[in-house]
């Protein structure tokens, strides 16, 4: 018995091509411009893309699910083993349609484009070869005037008056990542694709774990994230993410969680009506007590029901809550779940410190890409500073380090994708209570190099209460004041670095200039 596959002459774009022209509106308007069937080298896929294009035409949209209707009615057309040939590319197309549908769509297209430029330029040279050699000079001219229009349309050069390319910049389908929300979300906005941002901090500050945040947010939204530590050994950084999922420490019992409150609560000088805090926090002398998990205060309940108004006071205050201690089977129940609800899009790996550079990163993504398929929306990598030198004779610390900011910056354009690291501040910085731009480490070309860097701030006192504040050292796009931070509540025990935000109170005694 003849066994038919997939010819693999080099098809593997072609597959992603084509899965990319069934399940992409978008792809299918940049793509079928500048297609031709003579380019292709796998009759198979040419068939089905050729049934791709023609209900695209018909309906002005990516066929999806629908394919395998226009299958159906195709088949009777086609030989027996073709269709069954074709029928199980489908079906493998169907199982694996809700990852496949939602995918980066610039990056295929730029692997796609620079395909089809490739193979027009090798099948017009052989076609012009061929004709010279037989003497139809003409009939070659045309070959050659033939790939100018596929140049034209494969370029990266933009006209910036022609209506497509308008179009294309004000599509921002796709182009927003992650927001953090909140007015954490408010005061550094969208996090777009092609971007590269860092979370700069002393060390110990909890870099790490906003690296993670930023991951776990991706997959929230439904993206393709790939976590890369150079620091955590990958079960260390596992467990910490499992931690965050589930909301467990380290083991069972009460853990009081951080929350917002009101200063006219806690005083209890409030005159609201509507209020649901009770009781009063002022002790003898006048003053606010301070929080104790073993201390009694009585029927004290915070209250924030005001929030947003001009008559709230922001402050903050602890609530209990029952945690059981993490472990296998609610961590395996847990990741079952929310692989049903967002898929596998998630992947971590970790290497020694100090062993990896971004050629070793590159090569990682690009095997990842051909194994699994897996492109994704959103890299992280923990943290850029301590990569490795692409040269191993290189000793300029500072040139290394501007050399993998530069990379990093550009292998988010390249990809399409979010990238995301951590720096450390300056040893200046540690007893600072505010991080400025200005405490950037070893080199201040990083700060050129990235779309935005975030500034983490927190005081020993803050560290007590679950607060961080968050601000913004630069950013490319949009004005900010340095100096404005976002307090953000957080609970590290049970992996939540995130809770809630507020605006923090300006104190310009306090304030850095």
């Amino acid at each position: 018995m003849t066994h038919i596959r997939w010819k693999r002459v080099d098809t593997e774009i072609e597959q992603k091509i084509l899965t990319a022209a069934i399940t992409s509106t978008k792809f299918c308007q940049r793509i079928f411009p500048v297609f031709h069937e003579k380019y292709f080298q796998d009759a198979h896929i040419v068939r089905v893309i050729r049934w791709v294009r023609e209900y695209y035409e018909q309906y002005h949209q990516a066929p999806e699910k629908h394919i395998q209707d226009v299958y159906k009615t195709k088949q009777s057309e086609i030989k027996e083993a073709e269709a069954d040939l074709i029928r199980q590319f489908l079906v493998t197309l169907s199982e694996r349609y809700e990852s496949l549908s939602e995918f980066n769509v610039e990056y295929v297209l730029d692997e796609s484009m620079k395909y089809l430029n490739a193979r027009a330029l090798s099948v017009i040279s052989d076609n012009v070869k061929l004709l010279l050699e037989a003497g139809n000079v003409d009939l070659a001219e045309d070959e050659l005037q033939s790939y100018k229009r596929v140049a034209k349309e494969t370029s990266s050069w933009m006209d910036p008056f022609d209506p497509k390319v308008i179009q294309e910049v004000f599509d921002e389908q796709g182009a927003h990542l992650v927001n953090f929300g909140g007015k954490l979300g408010e005061m550094l906005g969208d996090f777009d694709r092609g971007w590269f941002i860092a979370f700069m901090a002393p060390y110990k500050r909890g870099k790490t774990w906003w690296l993670q945040e930023t991951a776990i947010l991706s997959l929230l939204n439904r993206y393709k994230v790939v976590f890369i530590s150079l620091e955590m050994g990958a079960k260390r950084v596992l467990k910490r993410m499992y931690s965050e999922m589930t909301s467990m420490g380290s083991k069972s019992g009460v853990y009081y969680f951080p929350c917002f409150d009101c200063v006219k609560n806690q005083r209890d000088t409030c005159s609201d009506p509507n209020r649901v805090g009770r009781g009063t926090l002022l002790s003898k002398d006048g003053k606010v007590r301070r929080f104790s998990s073993n201390e009694d205060y009585g029927d004290y309940k915070p209250c924030d029901r005001c929030r947003g108004t001009r008559e709230y006071e922001p402050a903050t205050w602890f609530e209990p809550y029952k945690r059981k201690a993490l472990n296998v089977k609610d961590v395996q129940k847990a990741a079952h779940g929310w692989k049903g609800m967002f898929g596998s899009r998630l992947r971590v790996k970790s290497y020694p410190r100090f062993s990896a550079n971004m050629s070793d990163i590159k090569r990682d993504l690009d095997a990842l890409e051909y194994s699994e398929d897996f492109v994704p929306d959103v890299i992280i990598v923990d943290y850029a500073d301590i990569l490795a030198p692409e040269n191993a004779g290189d000793t300029d610390r500072r040139s290394r380090i501007d050399d993998t900011w530069k990379t990093l910056g550009g292998m988010a354009e390249e990809r399409h994708c979010l990238v995301v690291t951590a720096t450390q501040s300056n040893r200046g910085s540690a007893d600072k209570r505010n991080v400025m731009s200005t405490d950037v480490a070893e080199d201040i070309r990083k700060m050129a190099h990235v779309d935005v860097m975030i500034s983490l701030n927190q005081t020993p006192e803050e560290k007590n209460l679950g607060i961080m504040r968050i601000g913004i050292a630069a950013h490319r796009d949009a004005d900010f004041e340095e100096g404005r931070h976002v307090q953000v509540l957080q609970h590290l025990t049970t992996g939540q670095p995130f809770l809630d935000s507020e605006y923090a109170p300006i104190d310009k005694k306090k304030r850095e200039e």
